[in-house]
C-alpha cells in the first residue's frame, strides 16, 4: 500500500474509532455522574441544617468518596424518598430499618449506624409499665407514615396506631395529649425538644425496654446493583482505615 493511501487508512480508522483513541493522553477522562440519594429530616442522624447534614450523611458522602462517585443529597419526606427510589427518581434513599418487605423491594446496604427505638410518654400522665405489646392495648400510639418499626409491632393489629408525617408532630400530638405513647428514636426525640421544645424537655418519658436496638441503611433501587457494591466497597475502605470509627466519635454516635 502507497505510504499516502496507508496514512490515509489510519486516520480514517482512529475517525471512527471515537473519542477514545482520538483524544490526546491530557485529556480528562468525563465525572461519573453524581448519585442522587433521597433522605429526610431525622435529626440527629440527617438534616440539612446540621453539620455535614447529619453524621450519617457524612458516612454516606466518605464512602461514596472512597468508592470514587460524588453524591448529590435531596431532602423530601420519607414517604417521597422511598417512591422516588423505587420509581427510579433516585438512586437510593436513607437512613432506612431493615424489613423483609423492603428487602424483597429494594436492595439493602451494610450496616452504616444504630438507632434506639422504644415508646416515649409524658411525665404528667399515668405511668405505662408493659411485658409484652398486649399490655398496650387500648392506648393511642402515635407512629409515622411509611416508618418500619418492628415486625411484632408493625403485625399487632389490636394496637390503636395513628399515623402522622414525622416525628416533631407526633411529639406534639403526645404533649398537648392527643395521643398516650408515641414510637420514636431516643436520639430524635431528645434532639427535637432540646431545639424546638427546650421548655418541655423534662416532660416526657423514655419508657423500658427498648423496642429494639435498630441497624442503619442506604436502600438502593433493585436496577441499582454496580451503586450498592460501590457503596459497600467504599464503606469498607473507611471502616479498615479507621475514618468510620472517628465519624462515630466525633457526632457521639454508636
Amino acid at each position: 500500500m502507497p505510504p499516502r493511501l496507508r496514512w490515509l487508512t489510519r486516520a480514517l480508522l482512529l475517525l471512527l474509532a471515537g473519542p477514545a483513541f482520538a483524544a490526546s493522553p491530557g485529556q480528562p477522562v468525563p465525572a461519573e455522574p453524581p448519585v442522587q440519594i433521597a433522605t429526610l429530616q431525622w435529626e440527629p442522624y440527617v438534616g440539612e441544617y446540621l453539620d455535614n447534614q447529619g453524621f450519617t450523611t457524612h458516612i454516606v458522602r466518605r464512602a461514596f468518596v472512597a468508592a470514587g462517585r460524588p453524591v448529590k443529597i435531596h431532602f423530601t419526606s420519607w414517604a417521597r424518598a422511598l417512591k422516588g427510589t423505587s420509581s427510579g427518581k433516585y438512586d437510593a434513599a436513607f437512613p432506612a430499618y431493615y424489613s423483609a418487605e423492603r428487602a424483597d423491594k429494594y436492595l439493602v446496604s451494610d450496616v452504616i449506624g444504630h438507632s434506639r427505638l422504644g415508646f416515649v410518654a409524658r411525665r404528667d400522665a399515668p405511668p405505662i409499665e408493659y411485658r409484652t405489646l398486649r399490655d398496650l392495648t387500648g392506648l393511642r400510639i402515635g407512629v409515622v407514615k411509611d416508618y418500619v418499626n418492628t415486625p411484632a409491632f408493625d403485625a399487632a393489629d389490636y394496637l390503636t396506631r395513628i399515623t402522622a408525617w414525622d416525628d416533631g408532630a407526633n411529639l406534639n400530638r403526645l404533649l398537648i395529649g392527643r395521643l398516650d405513647l408515641i414510637v420514636i428514636d431516643f436520639n430524635t426525640a431528645r434532639f427535637i425538644l432540646e431545639v424546638s421544645l427546650p421548655e418541655q424537655v423534662e416532660a416526657v418519658t423514655y419508657i423500658q425496654p427498648l423496642l429494639q436496638e435498630k441497624e442503619l441503611h442506604l436502600l438502593f433501587g433493585r436496577d441499582r446493583n454496580d451503586l450498592l457494591e460501590a457503596f459497600n466497597r467504599g464503606l469498607r475502605i473507611i471502616t479498615e482505615s479507621g475514618e468510620l470509627d472517628a465519624i462515630h466519635r466525633e457526632f457521639g454516635s454508636n
